[in-house]
């Protein structure tokens, strides 16, 4: 993933003018996240957009939502709004420079973030790589905070962080009146401990959500891409 752009089925993601470049972690984000009511969200707004893999992932799965993408990392937001205007989406796609502290662009149906989580390793020299990298840049309790006073009744909201930091954002968004409606478990392969967790979050109280547990597990034993992640990926890898 070292090469200036990133050829999915249906968009092409550049990346060269980006601090974050095209991970996993996002195209998992972009690739499990559903809407927990069923129905098809008409507003979604990603939070730390980078490049935009994220936001145009959505657009493409929710064929009338108004996808809107921020970030404070005005090279970024450059970045994301040329691949939005090279897609076939681009009429959905809006990118803006923005801090989700006094964002206000009303309320979506569907949050959604690849948030900065590295709280405890060392900064990196790079100033754009460590503001898109570090929680010193967006604790967990700002974006909590956003995502509860943007998100829609009947709305969902969806992170994807290290396993290790998973009961920390339940109990941070329970504070606000969301639960945790599914959490999927990544497992790079199933020889290693769990890395990553997919969660969603509804409005609601503790005991009247029940939450749904999965896991998938990323690449075989020999290195190659497991069949239920290729399956959860099909409409985006080429």
């Amino acid at each position: 993933m070292s090469n200036n752009f990133f050829r999915f089925k249906r968009f092409v993601v550049y990346q060269d003018r980006a601090a974050m470049k095209v991970g996993t972690d996002g195209v998992l984000l972009g690739g499990l996240v559903r809407m927990e009511s069923g129905e098809e969200p008409r507003r979604i707004l990603d939070i730390g957009t980078g490049t935009g893999l994220v936001a145009l992932m959505l657009a493409q799965r929710y064929e009338r939502a108004e996808v809107v993408g921020i970030d404070i990392d005005e090279s970024a937001v450059g970045q994301s709004r040329d691949n939005f205007e090279m897609s076939e989406f681009s009429s959905r796609l809006r990118a803006e420079i923005a801090d989700v502290r006094d964002y206000d662009g009303g309320r979506f149906d569907m949050i959604v973030s690849n948030p900065p989580f590295f709280t405890s390793s060392l900064e990196c020299p790079d100033d754009r790589r460590t503001m898109a990298r570090h929680a010193s840049q967006m604790p967990m309790e700002v974006l909590v905070g956003g995502m509860a006073r943007m998100l829609n009744e009947g709305g969902t909201a969806a992170v994807i962080l290290p396993y290790d930091q998973a009961e920390r954002i339940v109990e941070q968004m329970g504070r606000k009146g969301l639960v945790e409606k599914s959490r999927t478990t990544i497992y790079t392969t199933s020889r290693k401990p769990p890395k990553r967790v997919v969660s969603t979050f509804v409005w609601g109280k503790d005991g009247e959500v029940k939450t749904e547990y999965g896991q998938l597990t990323l690449l075989n034993g020999d290195g190659t891409r497991s069949d239920e992640y290729q399956e959860a990926l099909k409409d985006y890898y080429l």
